[in-house]
């Protein structure tokens, strides 16, 4: 496993030479396997956040333990490919850390000039000379490590000019790969590098850095120090005042333009604004809208709650019910089986009731035969009840007559 880091002072210079070793077949550095947010370029912006002041901090400083293990576990996820890079303006500053960190890592050190730093900087957004100044320092900081780093250690890195690099990406790739036995196919890459300053910008970051000889300085200084496949390259030159002031007014006829085009657009704001107005009154009476209906919402669903508590209620008193109407079925079954038994008893008593009136009937016949020979016994009985009282009579006449006899006799 071989590593190439790839750095410089403009990131905007790695990205597009990073691009061509992957179309070689270098692949990419993975992140950590257990953390796919950990990546080697968050690992710098990491350790380089706890550095407060860059500038005082130097390239041989160790990032710490915990930062060790962290990039070890992002080496160990890459153990595997034949050669991997990364390409992070970052790990200028951190050069010397990562040559002893491993053997197999080789630096590629991309040498962008003062006044490309300047316009980059300009093309981010750059819009104050303060801003210039710092994006220098830190050119000016990330540059001179790069030099000193290289000069300590050229077996390992080679220095290379942004410009140069970009625009013959087959060659110095080739080079890469015979100078360090790297595992890259030579494939014709298309040049897609456009570099065309903008006169007028160029013009104006040359006369800022007439006022910056260190750094002229140090940018002639790593002149000497690259490595160029043609060493008679000639320096960019200067562009000419013509082109400087082509320039200028093209940037007038269209900042002229852009004005023209402002002011349409300001009517055309005013316009919208005017819209806007009248939308929002509109968005206001439908929110006032929106609020009535949402009241009316509330009140109809409080309804529908009122009502679905009812319907629940009546659901419940329909089920009770239902079990009360099964109750009272039951009962009814039992009451018809009862009846049933009731209406057998009442047949057969009424059976009973007919013969009992026939027997009735009988009995009411010799009652009336018994009651006409009562009747007749009761006369008999009348009768010798009649000549008894008429005997007794006699026999008391008789008795009396007797007992006058007997006393006649006696008295005799």
């Amino acid at each position: 496993m071989k590593t190439l880091c790839i750095t410089g002072s403009v990131q905007s210079r790695l990205d597009p030479f990073a691009e061509n070793l992957g179309k070689a077949g270098a692949s990419a550095a993975r992140p950590t396997t257990r953390d796919q947010e950990m990546t080697i370029a968050a690992w710098h912006r990491k350790v380089l956040a706890t550095q407060k002041d860059h500038a005082s901090v130097p390239s041989t400083s160790a990032p710490g333990h915990v930062w060790e293990q962290l990039v070890g576990e992002i080496f160990l996820a890459n153990h595997n490919q034949p050669l991997w890079y990364w390409a992070d303006t970052g790990s200028t500053l951190l050069l010397d850390f990562w040559f002893n960190f491993d053997p197999n890592t080789f630096f590629l050190l991309l040498h962008t000039s003062p006044h490309e730093a300047l316009m980059d900087a300009i093309e981010h957004g750059a819009d104050t000379l303060e801003v210039l100044q710092n994006a220098l320092d830190d050119w000016y900081q990330r540059t001179r490590q790069m030099l000193r780093f290289h000069l300590r250690h050229p077996t390992r890195s080679i220095l290379l000019d942004s410009n140069d690099a970009l625009g013959q990406p087959d060659a110095y790739i080739d080079v890469l790969a015979q100078r360090w036995q790297l595992p890259l196919e030579t494939i014709e890459i298309e040049q897609t590098w456009q570099n065309d300053p903008h006169h007028l910008t160029f013009y104006l970051v040359d006369k800022v850095l007439q006022n910056q000889p260190q750094a002229l300085a140090l940018h002639h200084e790593v002149q000497a120090s690259l490595f160029l496949i043609n060493d008679s390259k000639a320096p960019a030159s200067k562009p000419e005042l013509g082109d400087v002031v082509s320039d200028y007014l093209e940037a007038r006829r269209l900042l002229q333009t852009g004005q023209a085009d402002n002011d349409t657009l300001r009517q055309t704001l005013k316009a919208a604004q005017s819209q806007l107005a009248d939308s929002n009154l509109a968005l206001q009476d439908r929110q006032a809208k929106l609020v009535n209906l949402e009241t009316d919402h509330r009140h109809l669903q409080a309804q529908s709650e009122q009502y679905l508590q009812e319907l629940s209620e009546i659901r419940s008193g329909l089920e009770n019910s239902d079990q009360e109407n099964r109750l009272l079925l039951e009962q009814l079954r039992h009451t018809l089986e009862n009846l049933e038994k009731l209406a057998q008893e009442d047949r057969h008593k009424s059976q009973q009731l007919t013969e009992l009136n026939v027997e009735r009937n009988t009995l009411l016949s010799q009652i009336d035969l018994f009651a006409k020979e009562k009747t007749a016994l009761a006369a008999v009985h009348d009768e010798q009840a009649r000549l008894a009282n008429e005997r007794k009579t006699q026999i008391d006449t008789l008795s009396k007559e007797k007992a006058g006899l007997v006393a006649a006799r006696d008295a005799l």
